[in-house]
């Protein structure tokens, strides 16, 4: 068994107000708090910069990202930061701003473009340190050595995958999540479940994993209804926080599947998020992976609600029905994917290997245009 290592973790209410102890450890001299406009408005990122003002602590707030990263946006940004040359990265808000930051880290301190580490062995070593402060509970990016981003030469998102893109630290305090928008806590949520049960029945799967994975699905099953409804519940709030947490421990060393897969074309070439791609695939990605998987999802289904008496069916039908109660109601066809690009989706979907290969069923590209054309339509099927 090989496991990536797990970054320090500090997870209690108020941990936030330990972060200038921890920049101390990365002697920080020139800091850069990265972050996104949503996250920025909501007061956070000015909390966290004065926090350095009052140590006199030199920082730059970059917070002009508005959606999903690119690879424009991180050649871009990075040329504008190389005369700052941060030591240390505080990287802020949900997985657009940490996934953006792990980029930003390894170029600027290799002096590469970010095309050069979508290749694997090209990443050899450790970008600028990163702190990283989830504001959402959704992608688990403070713990993952995945960066996604969307190549702008073909509007396909892609991933640069090294452990040392990994953060340094990651801060999670579920006071900082209390004023996520519903919705967003809704895709965000999904996302994790997603994490979560594609990274249980992964082929690479092992008891290390599984013990994560399992635990972020009861933490998710039980909360996400509560938060989307009861957004300052504190107690639900950090179940969310701690489920992501775990997801994305799980799926770093397990792997996710088809259903990123499939998400992928959906997010690059319709800017559609990331979130919600995965929660419009999941249930038929599912569906799919029934005869491969009725083990492990009853044993999700048992986690999901809570009893031993159920089938692996029961995951399938509890994920559509959270996904309603969520206020999720929408359909690839809602979204505006136009259904003549459903073929052509399904071709870039399964030249996807990394997620493909790692999916427990073999999915052709007449199999992936049938699962795309179940979540076209309706989805309110229960």
């Amino acid at each position: 068994m090989k496991t990536y290592k797990i970054p320090e973790i500090l997870a209690y209410p108020g941990a936030i107000n330990q972060l200038l102890m921890v920049s101390k450890r990365y002697n920080a001299k020139r800091v850069l708090i990265f972050s996104d406009l949503g996250v920025s408005k909501a007061g956070i990122v000015d909390l966290i910069s004065d926090l350095f003002k009052e140590k006199q602590v030199e920082t730059l707030v970059e917070s002009s990202i508005d959606k999903e990263p690119s690879t424009s946006f991180i050649e871009s940004i990075t040329q504008r930061l190389e005369n700052y040359d941060p030591n240390l990265i505080i990287a802020v808000g949900g997985g657009t701003p940490i996934d953006a930051a792990k980029a930003i880290s390894i170029c600027l301190k290799t002096k590469k473009t970010v095309h050069d580490f979508f290749t694997p062995d090209n990443c050899t070593k450790k970008g600028i340190p990163i702190i990283a402060i989830p504001t959402t509970a959704g992608t688990g990016s403070e713990v993952t050595p995945i960066s996604v981003l969307t190549d702008n030469r073909d509007s396909i998102k892609k991933a640069i995958v090294s452990p040392f893109i990994i953060p340094d630290t990651a801060i999670l305090d579920a006071n900082l999540t209390l004023k996520m928008p519903p919705h967003v806590t809704a895709f965000s949520g999904m996302d994790a479940l997603t994490h979560a049960i594609e990274s249980y029945t992964s082929p690479k799967a092992n008891d290390f994993t599984k013990m994560f994975s399992l635990k972020a699905i009861k933490l998710i099953s039980e909360n996400l209804k509560v938060v989307v409804n009861e957004g300052n519940n504190y107690d639900a709030r950090n179940g969310m926080l701690l489920g992501s947490l775990y997801a994305g421990i799980g799926f770093s060393n397990a792997g996710v599947a088809a259903v990123h897969a499939l998400a992928y074309p959906v997010g690059g070439l319709f800017d559609v998020p990331h979130g919600m791609a995965n929660t419009l695939l999941l249930p038929y990605v599912m569906e799919f992976n029934l005869d491969k998987c009725n083990d492990t999802y009853k044993i999700i289904a048992e986690k999901m609600l809570k009893k031993s008496n159920v089938s692996a069916q029961d995951a399938i039908e509890f994920v559509k029905r959270l996904a309603l109660d969520c206020g999720v109601d929408d359909t690839l066809k809602t979204v505006g994917i136009p259904e003549n690009k459903l073929a052509f989706m399904a071709k870039e979907a399964c030249s996807i290997s990394r997620l493909m290969d790692n999916n427990p069923k073999t999915i052709s590209t007449s199999e992936a245009e049938m699962i795309y054309k179940r979540a076209y339509n309706s989805r309110a099927q229960i």
